[in-house]
C-alpha cells in the first residue's frame, strides 16, 4: 500500500493532469530503467490458433524491483533539479553582474565565452513535487528568455514567431505547441528539449550574421 500511496503522489507532482496516476509512474519507471521490465509469456497453451493456424501467445510485461526502481528514478529526479537550479542561479548572477557593472569571466577573458559554448548544455529538472525551482518561477524564467530573444531580434529588424524558435531548435518541430509546451514546463519538454530550446536564445541563429548580439556590444 506505502509504494501505491508514494506513486501516486509522485505521479500528480510530475502531471497533474494525468488521467492514471499510477500506470503513469509505471510507464516512467519502464521508460527510465528498462532492466526493470521483464517479458513474460503467459499463453498458458490456450491452443487458441490464428486464421493462418499459427498459435496464440499472450506475451506480456512485468515490471520488478518496484520500490528500487522508483528509489532511483527519484535520485536522478533530483539531480537533475539541483543543476537546473544551478544553472538558473548562475544566469541570474550573471544579469546582475551585468546590470550593476561587475565584470564576469568572459568580460576579463574573451575565450571565456567560447569555454562556456563548449560545455554540454545542463539538465533542465524534471520536476517532481517538492524538487527543483518553484514551477511558477521556471515559467517565468522561460518566458523572459523567450520574450527577451524576440525583442532582440525586432531591434534588427526580424520578427521572430515562436514556430521559428521550435523549428531553429529541433528540425522535426513545425509548430508554435512546441514551444507553447515548454513555456508550460511541460515535463516533455524538460531535459533535452530544454537544452535545445535555450540554445536557439544563446545562438541567435535568427539574428543578421553580422549583427552584434547584446554579449558582442
Amino acid at each position: 500500500m506505502e509504494f501505491t500511496t508514494l506513486a501516486l503522489r509522485a505521479a500528480y507532482a510530475r502531471d497533474p493532469n494525468t488521467a492514471n496516476p499510477l500506470f503513469a509512474w509505471l510507464d516512467a519507471l519502464k521508460d527510465y530503467s528498462p532492466s526493470t521490465l521483464k517479458v513474460v509469456d503467459k499463453s498458458r497453451d490456450t491452443g487458441a490458433l490464428t486464421p493462418d493456424g499459427k498459435e496464440v501467445r499472450w506475451v506480456a510485461g512485468e515490471l520488478h524491483n518496484l520500490c528500487t526502481a522508483s528509489a532511483d528514478f527519484c535520485k536522478g529526479l533530483e539531480i537533475a533539479a539541483i543543476l537546473a537550479e544551478g544553472a538558473v542561479r548562475k544566469q541570474n548572477l550573471t544579469q546582475v553582474g551585468k546590470a550593476t557593472g561587475t565584470a564576469t569571466a568572459s568580460d576579463e577573458n574573451p575565450n571565456a565565452e567560447d569555454r562556456e559554448r563548449a560545455q554540454p548544455e545542463p539538465c533542465a529538472p524534471m520536476t517532481p513535487g517538492g524538487v527543483g525551482p518553484n514551477i511558477n518561477g521556471r515559467k517565468a524564467e522561460r518566458k523572459k528568455l523567450r520574450d527577451d530573444y524576440k525583442a532582440e531580434c525586432k531591434q534588427s529588424g526580424v520578427k521572430v514567431t515562436d514556430e521559428m524558435i521550435a523549428e531553429a531548435a529541433n528540425p522535426r518541430w513545425h509548430s508554435r505547441a512546441n514551444i507553447q509546451k515548454w513555456l508550460a514546463c511541460d515535463p516533455k519538454y524538460d531535459g533535452v528539449p530544454d537544452g535545445k530550446i535555450r540554445k536557439v536564445f544563446r545562438d541567435k541563429p535568427h539574428l543578421p550574421k553580422n549583427q552584434p548580439t547584446k554579449h558582442q556590444q
